[in-house]
């Protein structure tokens, strides 16, 4: 098999596992009425602490403001990494405010790091 063909494998911390995410109207509703809400250009967001270790992370990105599916899971990306590099210590639901540009996917780290 050529190096070409061979799977790189994923770091195990870099992993988004179901106890990391936000998955149901219930868990929204919570950070929502519970969290701090942030705005941005691009981004609205609400968080809260919790014990460390136990924080998760809620995407919300409509096909109203990215048709294509793959913009929608660039920007999911970016928030991904984005949080896995953050502090697990609160939870947190992002969604996105409005259409993004292709220049626009360069500014949304900066954008994110005003959320934490």
């Amino acid at each position: 098999m050529s190096r070409a063909m061979e799977k790189e494998k994923t770091p195990k911390d870099a992993c988004f596992p179901k106890s990391n995410r936000l998955l149901n109207k219930k868990e929204f509703d919570d950070v929502f009425s519970r969290g701090k809400r942030f705005a941005t250009r691009s981004f609205f967001s609400a968080s809260f602490e919790v014990e460390a270790g136990e924080g998760k992370l809620g995407l919300i990105v409509a096909k109203k403001k990215l048709k294509l599916a793959a913009s929608r899971n660039r920007v999911k990306r970016i928030v991904r990494e984005w949080y896995r590099k953050t502090p697990k210590n609160r939870v947190i639901a992002v969604g996105l405010r409005r259409r993004l540009e292709e220049a626009d996917f360069k500014k949304l780290i900066s954008e994110l790091e005003t959320h934490a």
